[in-house]
Parts: structure tokens; sequence; C-alpha cells
């Protein structure tokens, strides 16, 4: 992990959900307003698979980032997933952190630790915002907090909380208490009338979102993600 003091090159590749969600901006603000120096990039194209990044990657990001965050789109199987993050991770030395940002519309049928094995077995390291994600809807948030009316999509709520596990996973940071740096959309949706009860709320969320980190998937179940249409 990069020195605080230092300036941490970070880029997030992937598709809408990763910038539907504004999770780069939201990580962005939460490192800056806990005192970490960092530059944050992304090259996000709706529906875009992790092969149709390789060229830009190569070009604009390989030997600039010190820790890449991808994502993949949802339907692509997990075989072609694997090796097309490989490809990618193959552009970055030794020395650059590789995390794959692992969401509730990548769960394919359960395979959670199996998927997460074979990243693993090669530098690749999981965020896993999926349980984040259930673990608030298991205390009370509903689905219609976390995406957009309709939709499966991370809305800046969701987003941020994606963000903050990623900084908790980069970072290997303890985040409960720390400045939550929310902006005003995603703050509107955490429970409470009053400041004090939001802050409350809050530290519930960064609790959480550390008990997320210490998930053993092999485990884990989530919750069958509603579709689109019957929403």
């Amino acid at each position: 992990t990069k020195a605080q003091k230092e300036t941490v090159k970070v880029v997030f590749v992937g598709n809408n959900m990763v910038y539907q969600g504004e999770i780069a901006e939201a990580f962005e603000a939460v490192c800056k307003g806990n005192g970490r120096n960092v530059e944050v990039r992304e090259d996000t194209t709706p529906g875009s698979a992790l092969s149709e990044h390789y060229e830009t990657i190569k070009s604009e990001f390989a030997g600039w980032a010190d820790i890449v965050v991808i994502n993949e789109r949802g339907n692509n199987p997990p075989s072609q997933t694997v090796n097309d993050a490989i490809k990618l991770n193959g552009l970055f030395d030794t020395n650059t952190q590789f995390y794959y940002l692992y969401t509730e519309f990548d769960a394919w049928q359960n395979s959670h630790s199996e998927l997460k094995n074979q990243f693993e077995e090669r530098g690749i390291a999981f965020i896993t915002s999926i349980v984040s994600h259930q673990l608030l809807l298991d205390n009370g948030y509903d689905y219609h907090q976390l995406h957009p009316i309709g939709d499966f999509h991370p809305n800046k709520f969701y987003g941020y909380l994606e963000a903050l596990t990623t900084y908790a996973r980069v970072f290997d940071a303890d985040v409960v208490g720390i400045t939550h740096a929310m902006q005003d959309s995603a703050y509107k949706m955490v429970v409470g009338e009053t400041e004090n009860e939001k802050d409350v709320s809050i530290k519930q969320i960064q609790k959480l979102v550390m008990d997320a980190l210490e998930v053993d998937l092999s485990s884990f179940q989530t919750e069958e993600r509603p579709q689109a249409g019957t929403l």
C-alpha cells in the first residue's frame, strides 16, 4: 500500500456497473476527505466487455496506474472474464495492485469462491461489493434505495457503498468513523431524519463494509437479482 503522503494513481475500468453509480468520483472523494492523495481516472463505456478496453488501457494507463479496479459486463461467461482480466493484468508490472470489483450482477450461479480463487491464483484480488450490497439489504435497506427505479444498475448511494468497500480493501483501512465524504444525492438515501440519526446510520454502513470484507464467499448466499422488467 502506498504511503498517504504519496499520490496514488487509480484507474477504474468497466461498464455501466462502474460509471452509472459514479464509483470513481465517490472513491476519490472518500480518499481526499480522509487525507489520501490520489489521482483517479476511469475508462468506462456502457455495455463494454473487458476485452474492449485493452487498447486504451495499454496506451494510456499501463505504467501509470498504481491501483487498477476492473469490472466485467454481467452477461460474459466466467472463463472469458478470467482470461480477459489476465490479459489486462499482464499490461502492468508486479508493483501495481490489481482488483476485480465483484457486484451482485457478477454472481454466476453462486460460483463466488471458485471465481475468486481463479482470480487470486493469478494475482487479482476481489473487492466484494456484492456482500456489502447484501448486508445492507439484510439490515433494512430496500433494493430501490440502492438502484434507480426499474433498473439493476447502481445509483449514487450504491456507488458510494462500492467506493467505500474499494477504499477499505485497497488501502487495508478500517473505515469505521472516517469522514464519509458522501455526495448529497447519496446522503439523502441514508436512513434517518436528523443529522445525528444519519450519522448513526453511516457508522452502521461503515461497519457493514468491514464485515463484508471478512465474509467467506464459499458459504455466501445472495438474493436473486430482480429483473429490470419486474421492478
